[in-house]
């Protein structure tokens, strides 16, 4: 047997052994490619999430539907398992966004983490795509880093705490999130607690070193310091 049937024979046996499951909740949607041990790939499982706008899940199957998908994204195993996040997002409600974000960090190792861009990465779409070890964007693709949008009502002193409360959580996230890598300088970040906004095209998150990687109109995916050079 020549070595080109070898190897359509192995890809045969490999998708014989595929089986894949899907969740959905909201916008989002998580689907999981299990595939087991052949002698050409060692088992392991292919999650790819897709990350819309993100809302609050409060009515009963809603909220079951999200929890069951962060239930599955916790089975990974760090070192095997492979997480892409497709990015469309306008942001949201920012503590759904952070319970995806606090699940992903913890349970995938960030060199395992891709991270994309298809279409736009708004507010807190913006903090899913940094935590990627490797980030791509479409070559029309848009990021926009602003600070949190809140609202509260009851005694005026409660007002206060509520908001020096959720200024300083997430002032926090947003200056590890930003400033620690180099994507946005000390002054652009006391513009940004002061309500300025920072609208990207992917030329501004290839300048700023958020994204690694460019999907070109022509299907090519280049590096962010060769699309530096077209």
């Amino acid at each position: 047997m020549s070595n080109i049937a070898k190897a359509a024979k192995a890809d045969k046996e490999t998708d014989k052994n595929k089986d894949s499951t899907t969740f959905t909740a909201g916008e989002h949607s998580l689907f999981i490619l299990k595939v087991t041990a052949t002698k050409k790939v060692a088992a392991h499982n292919i999650y790819t999430l897709y990350l819309g706008d993100f809302e609050t899940q409060e009515y009963s199957d809603g909220c079951t539907r999200l929890n069951k998908m962060l239930h599955e994204l916790k089975k990974a195993n760090k070192s095997k398992d492979l997480i892409i996040c497709e990015i469309d997002s306008n942001g949201g409600y920012i503590d759904e966004g952070l319970r995806f974000m606090a699940i992903i960090k913890q349970y995938f190792d960030k060199s395992n983490i891709t991270t994309i861009i298809n279409a736009k990465g708004y507010s807190m779409g913006s903090h899913l795509f940094i935590i990627g070890g490797k980030r791509i964007t479409i070559e029309d693709g848009a990021l926009m880093l602003h600070t949190y949008v809140a609202g509260n009502y009851g005694k005026g002193i409660n007002i206060k705490d509520y908001v020096e409360h959720t200024e300083e959580r997430f002032n926090t996230l947003a200056k590890e999130q930003y400033v620690t890598p180099g994507y946005m300088n000390t002054t652009e970040f006391e513009d940004y607690k002061k309500g300025v906004e920072f609208w990207l095209t992917t030329k501004g998150m290839v300048k700023r070193g958020v994204a690694t990687h460019v999907i070109l109109r022509d299907g090519n995916t280049v590096t962010a310091k060769e699309y530096n050079k077209l």
